[in-house]
């Protein structure tokens, strides 16, 4: 919420700004609003997907940022090309600002349940451990080497399975 609140006046500031300093400072706010809200959602996603998703769910979450930049700087370029170069381009900041804080307010929850569950998990299986999966070095498989032996997959790097016992 507070990142949201930071961002609202960053549009209007810039809308009425008659020096630069007034356009600078609207970036500073917008560099908070930025670190709060988009460091957020990045930490409920990887509270909300576990483990096992978290690249995918970063990967997800990066397309789709860039995705709805670039579609805004297209329709602001518009905007200011059809109109002019303020306040029009502008008003899709504040539509955006109010958007984010609306949906925040109204929709989006707490994620410390789905990380206290995780890290329940995990304490529990630090407990007790299970047996290690034995795989075998991704590097030789993809390259023009021969395969290793299935006896030394499993053996700290330097020994063989046969020299460790």
């Amino acid at each position: 919420m507070t990142g949201w609140l930071v961002g609202l006046p960053v549009p209007l500031l810039i809308i009425f700004a008659p020096s630069w300093g007034w356009v600078v400072f609207a970036n500073v706010l917008l560099g908070i609003n930025q670190g709060l809200c988009w460091s957020t959602t990045v930490i409920m996603m990887i509270d909300l997907v576990g483990p096992a998703r978290r690249g995918l769910a970063m990967g997800l979450n990066e397309a789709a940022g860039y995705g709805a930049l670039s579609l805004a700087a297209i329709a602001a370029g518009y905007l200011a090309a059809t109109y002019a170069l303020r306040p029009q381009p502008f008003l899709l900041g504040i539509g955006f600002a109010l958007a984010g804080l609306l949906l925040s307010l109204f929709f989006v929850r707490e994620s410390h349940g789905h990380a206290r569950h995780e890290a329940a998990v995990l304490a529990q299986q630090a407990r007790h451990p299970q047996p290690r999966r034995c795989r075998p070095p991704l590097f030789p498989l993809l390259s023009h080497k021969p395969p290793p032996s299935k006896t030394s997959s499993c053996s700290p790097p330097g020994r063989t399975a046969r020299s460790s016992a």
